[in-house]
């Protein structure tokens, strides 16, 4: 995972101005953040009241869907897009290459719709 997931993450919570902070106490993956418990917030210097209650909302979100939904999709040094990987990958997630591209919208859109109802 990639800190671009983490700020697509932070977008999608509205919390994108605590990206700095994220990157500097080194939650830069998906899989760091997911391990964000209260105390860390306080670590992070996100005091609101309704800012954590939005990151912990949106920790518990990506703790119970599936990984998919929080994939880079940029091309950056942490991981290499090559037909290949992505055919791979494409196997670990149950889509067969040959299945429509629309399955793979309707997926991504499932996702977005999970997220935008926290």
């Amino acid at each position: 995972m990639c800190p671009h997931a983490v700020r697509e993450w932070l977008v999608l919570l509205t919390m994108e101005m605590y990206l700095d902070r994220f990157m500097k106490k080194g939650y830069g993956t998906i899989a760091q953040c997911k391990r964000i418990f209260p105390r860390d917030l306080r670590i992070l210097g996100i005091y609101h009241r309704c800012h954590r209650k939005l990151v912990l909302d949106g920790v518990q979100l990506m703790n119970n869907v599936a990984d998919e939904c929080f994939k880079c999709s940029e091309p950056c040094e942490h991981h290499h897009h090559s037909p290949i990987l992505e055919q791979q990958e494409m196997i670990q997630l149950g889509l067969d290459s040959s299945t429509d591209s629309s399955d793979g919208d309707s997926k991504a859109e499932e996702c977005r719709s999970i997220i935008s109802n926290i």
